[in-house]
């Protein structure tokens, strides 16, 4: 079932890119393994990056990306009141999770990102790194295991708008 969503609102965010003018949509499966998406149920039009992250670059095709998005974020470890809160990393004195990593991977190559999905938390620790990025809060945590969550369609639906807002944006 979470792949299934996890799916749905990676497509929604494509789709949105898409309705924005995108000519290519490339999604990395940097969750795990990389087998957290269901390719057959994956925007049809977006192309999926696939596989064991850590025997091979950090961001794979990164050469040419124009943009950045983010789907389904988490804040990193430690943090109070965020959904399943993992990873840290500290750069020059400044505490990041992999949101974080990722938005100063895609700032160190001068690709913006435009959007982030995730809890409230993950929005707290990325707007002072991205302050104009769209940002959609799917679910707010009570605790590292219990959630408020908005439903899937109006995920999708959030998602899609945001991230074409963000791309116009960044036209």
């Amino acid at each position: 079932r979470l792949m299934k969503i996890a799916t749905a609102e990676v497509s929604a965010a494509a789709d949105g890119a898409f309705a924005a003018g995108a000519d290519e949509v490339v999604v990395w499966d940097s969750h795990g393994n990389g087998n957290t998406l269901l390719i057959e149920e994956l925007s049809e039009r977006a192309t999926l990056i696939t596989g064991e992250y850590e025997k091979g670059p950090w961001l794979p095709f990164f050469k040419g990306t124009d943009i950045g998005i983010y789907i389904g974020g988490h804040a990193m470890a430690g943090t109070p009141y965020a959904t399943v809160p993992h990873t840290l990393m500290e750069l020059n004195g400044e505490k990041y999770g992999e949101v974080g990593m990722f938005i100063l991977e895609c700032g160190s190559q001068g690709v913006p990102v435009v959007m982030v999905s995730g809890d409230s938390a993950v929005q707290n620790e990325v707007s002072a790194l991205i302050p104009d990025s769209e940002f959609v809060v799917t679910k707010i945590a009570a605790g590292p295991t219990l959630i408020k969550s908005i439903t899937p369609a109006l995920s999708c639906k959030l998602i899609f708008e945001a991230a074409k807002k963000g791309i116009e944006n960044a036209s």
